[in-house]
Order: C-alpha cells, then structure tokens, then sequence
C-alpha cells in the first residue's frame, strides 16, 4: 500500500460536499500542552480520531515556546494532509490567529483546493471580528453545499446574526496540472534560489532524507507541498508530514526515506536527535543547515536544460506555477519516452526500455528503478493498461507541448523586459534635465534601472547609446514641434547622463 503519509487515520466514505467538518481549537495558558477544542461542527466529530489527530497540527510549537503565541501576529493561513490507511486523503485547511487569546480554525475537506478555502478562510476572518456567532452562522449554511469543480463558480447565501442575507460567490481555480489547485511554487522560489530548488529535486529521485524548516506556518506549508510535488508525475511514497510537532520529533530520526517540515523552535530539539545524511534547508536564510552529499544521477544535457529554464522561471517570475510544472515534466518526458512500447501481458519489459537508451540515461534508470516511486508508476500504468484508461504523458506530442508552451513563455518574457527597457529609458529621459556643471554625473539611485552590460558602445548607465539615442531625438523632436513648450535661448551645454 502506498505510504505517501503524513498521519494514517481510518476514514469514512469522501463525500461531495464543500468541506467535511469545522474545528476551532485553542489555548488557554502558556504551560498548555495541548490545545482544547473550543467548537465543533458537526457535533459528531468531537470525539472522533480525526479530532485528536488534527489537534496536533493546529499549534504544532506548543511544550517548546508557547510563549510566542501569546504575542500578535498577523494570522497564518496553513494547510496539511490527512492520508487514510487506504491512500485516501484529507486536506487541512487552517486560519490560525495568536495573542491574548490564540486559536485556529480548521476546515477538514475531501478536496484539494488552497485558493478556494483561503477565500472562505478570509470570510471567516472577516465575520470574527463581529462574533464569533458570525463565523459559525456562515460555516453552518456552507458546509452541507457541494463543492464547485475545478473552474466552477457557486453563489452562496448566508444570514447574519441580525437577519441580513448575504450572496457571497466561490471560485474554484482550473489548472492544466491538477496539483496546481493545491500548491504554489510562486513562494518556494521567493525563499530559494534555482540552484537550491534544483538540488531538493535530486534529493527528492533519491529519495533521500530531507528537512525543511521556517518560523512561519505559513511559509513551511505552502514550501514543502511545492517541494513534494516537484517530483510529478511521480508520487513520494515514504514519509511525509508537512508540519510536524515538536512532540512527534522522534520521526527525524527514522531510518527511512522522508519528507519533514519542521518550524524553526523545534531546531533545538531536532539536534537531540541522532541525525545522519539529513538535508536540512533553511527557508528564511534560504541556506542549507546540513547539505550532505546528493547523487546526481539527472543525464548532463538535460540537467542543464533544467537548470537554465528553472533560472529563467526565478528572475521573471512569470506564470511561475505551470512553469515550473511544464520543466519539471519536461524532464522525466525526455528521460521516458518510448517507454510505452515496452509493456506487455508479462508487464513492463525494463531491460528492452533500457536498451534504447544512451549510457547516461540508463545511468539514471539504474538509480531511479530503485526508488519506490518508479514501482508504483509502473504498477499503476500497468493497471491502466488492463482497464483501457492508459494515457501516455511522456509522449513526443506532449514534448512538443510543453516546448512550444515555454518558448511563447520565455519569448513574452522577454518582450515584457524590453518594454520595461524602454519604458525605463523614455522616463529618465523626460525627468531627467542635462547637467552643466562639468563634474559626472552621480550613479543611479535606484538598483531597479537595467543594466545591458559588455557593450563597448555604451554610456554610464550601461544603456546601449544607439538606443537612448534614439529615445532623445524622438524626445526632443516632439518638445522642439510643441508649441506649448516654451523656447529657450541656445547655449553650449556639455551633455551628460542619458543624453
């Protein structure tokens, strides 16, 4: 059975409805160790397993410094992962709010949708700071709606305390990668660089043993779900646990491959452990803690392909989430294709697969097949191919794709930095006034204006002068025809700067 996990729980049927049920936890006194339920929606869950399983993510810092709660902070918005015996899961959608009196609200849902539950997460913020009356009211008259699918747009109405009625409209986002409803890499990138990012990966189709770490929920969260999915279409299939409380630490210490968000105040106690061959990577430092060594098993080619359109993806930030997605899957397309010939009644022939391969790429696949992730996929291509449902996504057609899809992406890039180019350029001519005093001109005070450098044909600035050049005639034709400009008398002027 799969055990791509966080926590096993026995769990009913899922269910078609938005969201399954409601947990509002807090904490009373700083020398609480676990927090009490304050509020549960349906009552039937108050004793139930995925209660006190869920209790344990909501203030997962608490016997390490519950202090830091009793100070205000902006709220967190967080999520987790329930994964059920069977392979089923179970999301954990949180809005968690400290100070004077710190408590999180938990929505439980069969669906994987961050964008639409942080909107119904922002109601419930809304309405808490009326009444907490508010908040229950709205949860109560949502939770019995189906949820939208993907693209799907439902109104919702809801009552006040007072009797006013309220529509209020909930959006479900469509990606080409249905994972992308769920995670971001827009902030992964904003705490590491490409060349970390990079390096996670290889830790990942090793299946090493790796880390994660930050003083914010939020940000812990949001990183090791992009992380865990960098590996699509693959599934990690050890540990897995986005949040783990310091109470649960001993996991650090498994001897098995997994993948462990940890906040920082639980550092201290992480380091009691007997740790070995650990990657352990800082988020807020974007630095590494512990950087063991990782095999680099990816063919040298398409490592570099890889690296250069992750580097592409991280300075323009543009369209960063299906992006990042199409280099990813552009990778293991290369590496794959082909592989669709070589199944048979007796299965997957992987001596046959490797025999069309160059020896840099059966040097991959003698590392990869070890992995539990490449038994699975195969497993489950398998049964595809049985059930008539099989689609192979490492095509040469879906190559293409994804190719002409981040060309049009790099090209629009582009296009939109030499627009900024331009428009940067035209700005500073128009607000800048010659200097005529013969000392140079000071450097720019902005690290935001461009620089072409390696030009010889080039001013201070950096600008290639064939293209300011040009800015200045077209300038200083239209303020020479304005008739509203007024006329000054000619002077000899040493020009400098962008003239």
């Amino acid at each position: 059975s799969k055990k791509w996990c966080c926590i096993k729980l026995n769990m009913s049927e899922p269910t078609a409805t938005l969201f399954n049920c409601v947990f509002v936890f807090d904490v009373h006194n700083k020398s609480d160790i676990i927090p009490s339920l304050s509020y549960v929606f349906p009552p039937t869950y108050e004793d139930s397993k995925l209660c006190r399983e869920t209790q344990q993510f909501c203030f997962p810092e608490l016997s390490s410094n519950s202090k830091s709660l009793f100070t205000s902070k902006d709220p967190e918005t967080f999520s987790f992962i329930l994964t059920g015996g069977d392979g089923s899961k179970r999301y954990g959608y949180c809005r968690r709010f400290t100070g004077t009196n710190p408590e999180c609200f938990i929505l439980v849902s069969d669906f994987s949708s961050f964008s639409l539950f942080s909107h119904i997460l922002d109601i419930v913020e809304e309405r808490r700071k009326v009444s907490k009356s508010e908040v229950f009211i709205f949860l109560r008259s949502i939770l019995a709606r189906d949820c939208p699918s993907p693209g799907q747009t439902i109104e919702v109405e809801s009552f006040s305390s007072q009797g006013n009625m309220q529509t209020l409209s909930l959006s479900r986002s469509d990606c080409t990668y249905k994972y992308l409803d769920y995670v971001s890499y827009e902030k992964l990138f904003n705490h590491l660089s490409h060349d970390q990012v990079l390096f996670i990966f290889r830790a990942l189709i090793t299946e090493s043993r790796i880390i994660v770490v930050s003083k914010s929920l939020s940000v812990l969260t949001s990183c090791i779900l992009a992380i865990s999915t960098l590996i699509y279409p693959f599934t990690w299939q050890h540990i897995f646990i986005p949040i783990l409380p310091v109470s649960l630490i001993d996991y650090a210490a498994a001897p098995m491959p997994f993948l462990i968000g940890i906040l920082e105040d639980s550092l201290d106690a992480l380091f009691t452990m007997p740790l070995e061959e650990i990657l352990i990577i800082d988020l807020d430092k974007s630095s590494y803690i512990e950087k063991p060594p990782i095999p680099d098993i990816i063919p040298n080619n398409l490592g570099k392909a890889l690296s250069s359109k992750l580097l592409d993806i991280h300075s323009h930030k543009n369209n960063t989430n299906e992006m990042t997605a199409h280099a990813l899957c552009r990778l293991f397309c290369k590496l794959f294709i082909g592989y669709d010939q070589h199944f048979s009644e007796n299965g997957f022939d992987f001596e046959g697969f490797l025999q069309t391969k160059t020896s840099d790429v059966v040097f991959f696949f003698e590392s990869f097949s070890q992995c539990q992730m490449f038994d699975m996929f195969i497993v489950e291509n398998e049964e595809m191919i049985r059930e008539g449902t099989f689609d192979n996504i490492f095509s040469q057609e879906n190559i293409d794709k994804l190719d002409t899809t981040l060309n049009l992406v790099r090209k629009r890039s582009r296009s939109k930095l030499s627009r900024s180019i331009s428009k940067s350029t035209l700005v500073r001519s128009i607000s800048r006034k010659p200097h005529t005093s013969h000392q140079s001109m000071p450097a720019p005070a902005s690290s935001n204006e461009f620089r072409l450098e390696g030009s010889d044909d080039s001013n201070e600035y950096g600008i290639e002068t064939g293209t300011v050049k040009s800015a200045r005639d077209t300038f200083m034709g239209a303020m020479e025809n304005d008739p509203n400009v007024p006329k000054k008398k000619k002077k000899k002027k040493k020009m400098f700067g962008l003239f």
